[in-house]
This record gives structure tokens, C-alpha cells and sequence, in this order.
């Protein structure tokens, strides 16, 4: 499982809190069905 760091607004409530992270998880999914995209671009960039 790959925790990726979600940029959050530090006055959410709780509940706006857990909608981000329950985001998160969803783009997560997308990613690891997707093949790791985000994983090639970021190696891209990184000059690996």
C-alpha cells in the first residue's frame, strides 16, 4: 500500500477531514489500477 501525502487545509473540520482522506483513498485505487502513472511521471521528473 502506497500512502501518498495529500496537501490538506489545516481548518478543515473533522468530517471535511475524513472526505479528504476518504478521497485519497480513491485516487489511490485509480492509481494502482492505472499502472502507477503517477509513478512513471514522478520517476520522469526525477530523472530516473
Amino acid at each position: 500500500f502506497v500512502k501518498i501525502n495529500v496537501v490538506t487545509p489545516m481548518n478543515l473540520s473533522d468530517e471535511e477531514k475524513k472526505l479528504f482522506e476518504r478521497l485519497a483513498e480513491i485516487n489511490n485505487e485509480k492509481l494502482k489500477k492505472d499502472g502507477h502513472l503517477f509513478d512513471k511521471i514522478k520517476g520522469a521528473f526525477s530523472g530516473t
